[in-house]
């Protein structure tokens, strides 16, 4: 299944975004506390993660469990 699109190189109909929007992103400080929220990781390490602890505390109890029977 082909994707189709269509280009529309009738640039009489092209409309610059609003002074607004393009000041919005221009404040490059907070897009960057923004940007790296999203990508960069936690410094914690695991077994000081309380979930991921008690996760792999689980998941060894459940591996001795079955080791067992």
């Amino acid at each position: 299944m082909k994707k189709r699109y269509k280009i529309n190189r009738n640039k009489s109909t092209f409309k610059p975004p609003p002074d607004e929007v393009i000041n919005k992103y221009k404040n490059f400080k907070s897009l960057r506390v923004q940007y790296n929220d999203v990508v960069k990781k936690s410094k914690l390490p695991i077994y000081k993660n309380k979930k991921v602890f008690l996760l792999l505390i689980l998941l060894a109890l459940i591996a001795y469990l079955l080791a067992t029977i």
